[in-house]
């Protein structure tokens, strides 16, 4: 009886041993993506995780302040920032794989509302209009592109008294869903995952930088293998369609 009990105890062991050598063994990926990639890539995630054994983390924000994050030395493998400047910026500081770098989606902007309102971009100087949301152009892409559109259509000095400055895409998007402004500058994407905000006139890409995403590996990365095998499925038929699913294109 005695000998079964030790039997058990130590097939018991083993087992754990086992599962705490399986759980220790798989890679983990830290991903530092922009914030209005958070559907997509959660998406994504799931989706490369079913597929690999590799284990996905996370870190959604600005794609200014994620930059900065990774310089201050933040434990990141990859970065998605919604902007080539930022990519650039990380780039030049000596912070990515430069040969790792390329284009994984892009977006368009749009001036969003939440009702029925008749708000386009012509009548942002009118008194139709107190408060227009888009977000702070010093970090956040969506808010550097609408401030890019503003100008070239002559509205940016007009409309200093009515801006409210989001610290990311989401929370612009936020502000327009709850009504607390009349308007804002968002993503394409963003209509899609909201039932909440309707595009009120599309800005023109004219009037903007490209709305490109680059993906590319930290140099600091200890887990070059594993991302370098996430990109490549990001590149992926499967993925593309993900992609196209969530509002942004190729």
């Amino acid at each position: 009886m005695t000998r079964n009990i030790i039997a058990v105890i130590l097939g018991l062991l083993v087992l754990t041993g086992c599962q705490g050598d399986n759980q220790m063994g798989k890679p983990e990926l830290r991903i530092a993506a922009a914030s209005s990639l958070t559907g997509v890539m959660k998406q994504i995630e799931t989706d490369f995780e079913s597929q690999t054994d590799i284990q996905l983390t996370m870190n959604f924000g600005s794609s200014g302040t994620l930059a900065q994050q990774i310089e201050q030395g933040a434990p990141s493998d990859i970065y998605i920032s919604a902007s080539e400047y930022w990519m650039k910026e990380a780039s030049d500081n000596g912070m990515m794989d430069e040969k790792s770098i390329a284009s994984v989606m892009a977006n368009r902007l749009v001036l969003a509302v939440n009702d029925s309102s008749d708000i386009v971009l012509k009548k942002l100087t009118t008194d139709a209009v107190s408060q227009i949301a888009i977000g702070d152009p010093k970090s956040v892409p969506a808010g550097m592109y609408a401030k890019q559109a503003l100008e070239s259509l002559g509205l940016w000095k007009d409309i200093q008294g009515k801006l409210v400055y989001g610290k990311n895409a989401q929370q612009v998007a936020a502000y327009v869903e709850s009504g607390n402004v009349d308007t804002g500058f968002v993503y394409q994407s963003d209509m899609i995952k909201s039932n909440k905000l309707r595009a009120a006139d599309e800005v023109n890409k004219d009037h903007h930088t490209a709305i490109i995403y680059p993906a590319g590996i930290v140099k600091e990365s200890k887990q070059k293998e594993a991302a370098e095998e996430f990109l490549q499925y990001i590149h992926s038929e499967e993925a593309k369609q993900t992609i196209k699913e969530f509002g942004f294109e190729q």
